[in-house]
């Protein structure tokens, strides 16, 4: 919060926009802790599940805030389709790391571009490693002793508890 009022104070200077610059450094590191945090379960639930979505939506928090980050250093706007509002820097971001890719929006700069393709690399890996293993790994509660799930009662002739077709 210091640093908010300081930058809104000081419009220019040496501090100007490291409010901006703490906020991405944030961004990056807080789908860093979620992962480890993840990792460290020692079985995997719906949390540790969920917890790895909120790790992949943070990733795509992170690429906007360093198109943000980007677009402030550049002489021409960040989009070839020029400027445009800071959601559609969130946009673009989830529309990459999904791969989707609707190419409506493209960038102007070969660097921004370099980075585009690391933000849908990490969001493929991310997928087809973490989230599989995680989904992979999940079981879910068992349920209690005493109750007979509803699929049980069509169990096959033969089945224990159920009556046989060569007897009476």
């Amino acid at each position: 919060m210091v640093l908010a009022v300081v930058e809104a104070i000081m419009h220019e200077g040496p501090r100007a926009g490291t409010f901006g610059y703490l906020a991405l450094a944030l961004c990056i590191v807080t789908p860093v802790v979620i992962v480890r945090r993840v990792l460290a379960h020692p079985q995997v639930t719906i949390d540790t599940i969920l917890g790895a979505i909120a790790a992949y939506v943070m990733l795509g928090i992170a690429f906007a805030a360093m198109y943000l980050a980007i677009n402030s250093g550049l002489d021409q706007p960040f989009f070839s389709q020029g400027p445009q509002h800071p959601g559609s820097y969130l946009y673009f971001s989830l529309t990459v790391l999904t791969t989707v890719g609707f190419g409506d929006l493209t960038s102007a700069d070969p660097f921004a571009r370099s980075v585009i393709m690391l933000e849908a690399l990490t969001g493929q890996i991310f997928l087809v490693t973490l989230v599989a293993r995680l989904v992979s790994a999940w079981q879910p509660k068992p349920k209690p002793e005493g109750r007979t799930p509803k699929h049980e009662s069509l169990a096959s002739p033969g089945a224990p508890g159920q009556p046989d077709d060569d007897g009476p």
